[in-house]
């Protein structure tokens, strides 16, 4: 978001810029980029309301989180999509302290990003 936001203003298409600026809350929207970020927010919706119950216990991933956990979940557990390309998810350590520090720090960058991204929109 930090790189986006400011490239979206600099290399979006001019059907999609808000007199020179990125649509956004804060810019306000045109008709056609109000049509995309609504369309968008939709598919993101749909994606989410599809996935929400799913279980993730037969899973690679899912099989750590429940002999982690034991039996606190009976979906899994949230926002786990079964995608560690890097195996960074035991970096900490292929044991349940190691995976839920793995879990904590993401949470904690995740948090740092939205103080950012929230930061830039009042600069």
């Amino acid at each position: 978001a930090v790189v986006g936001f400011p490239l979206s203003e600099l290399i979006g298409p001019e059907y999609m810029l808000q007199d020179g600026r990125a649509p956004s809350v804060l810019n306000g929207f045109n008709p056609i980029s109000a049509g995309i970020v609504l369309t968008a927010f939709a598919a993101f919706g749909m994606f989410e309301c599809s996935t929400a119950l799913r279980r993730t216990v037969d899973t690679e991933i899912g099989k750590k989180h429940a002999s982690d956990m034991e039996l606190v979940w009976d979906f899994g557990v949230a926002g786990s999509y079964n995608f560690d390309p890097l195996n960074l998810y035991n970096t900490f350590g292929d044991d349940a302290a190691g995976r839920k520090a793995m879990r904590s720090l993401e949470i904690s960058h995740g948090r740092w990003a939205m103080m950012g991204i929230t930061g830039m929109a009042f600069l």
